[in-house]
């Protein structure tokens, strides 16, 4: 049998096998209470119960790095900046008192938006089980995401301008079902890596166990 691992930089291909669940799971939670250890220096595989992946409790939930928060922040400002920029020019058009209003409105909106984002920072965290990664983020509407090991068809790191300036990644779990794409951001480059190849590891001895 042949088994493909990937040939381009930031990717790595999970081998194709018999799948054991339909789709990834996708389940309601609450947000997880206390602080979570910094980002994950290297994965490890935890027994977490399916209670805990609902109320946040027990060991080995990793977050992502203190610098996502930056790279989030600067992306809204910028986003904000350019927004008030072309309000202000279609404003122009039409009065001065309108560019002002529409211009101040998208930096307002800007600032509101960067106050929120430390709280949906910490909303993101993941922990390894010995048959599935489990993704938990939002804050209003908080999610987690199960993806079997078995159901990994290739794992990818992949890296934004602001991400790049930060010396941040995002690790992406593709499967067959388009919908249950999970994804882990705001990993150091090594970091994201290392957690790419562990799921491949994990997928591997997957495999090998069928």
């Amino acid at each position: 049998m042949n088994t493909d691992v990937g040939a381009t930089a930031g990717e790595l291909a999970v081998p194709r096998r018999a799948a054991r669940h339909e789709h990834a799971d996708e389940v309601p939670a609450s947000a997880p209470p206390g602080v979570f250890p910094a980002a994950a220096r290297q994965p490890t595989v935890t027994s977490l119960a399916p209670a805990g992946l609902l109320d946040g409790a027990g060991p080995g939930w990793l977050r992502p790095a203190p610098r996502l928060l930056a790279v989030r922040r600067v992306e809204i400002a910028t986003a904000a900046v350019t927004a008030a920029g072309v309000a202000a020019g279609w404003g122009a058009t039409v009065s001065a008192v309108v560019a002002l209003a529409v211009a101040s409105a998208a930096l307002v909106l800007g600032g509101a938006w960067i106050a929120w984002v430390p709280r949906s920072v910490r909303a993101w965290a993941y922990v390894l089980r010995p048959e599935d990664v489990a993704v938990r983020r939002g804050v209003l509407f908080t999610r987690v995401t199960v993806v079997p090991y078995a159901r990994m068809q290739f794992v990818d790191v992949s890296a934004g301008p602001w991400e790049r300036c930060f010396g941040l990644a995002t690790v992406k779990l593709h499967t067959a079902a388009a919908r249950s794409l999970a994804r882990i951001p705001g990993l150091a480059r090594a970091d994201a890596d290392r957690l790419r190849d562990e799921l491949v590891r994990l997928a591997e001895a997957d495999l090998a166990a069928l």
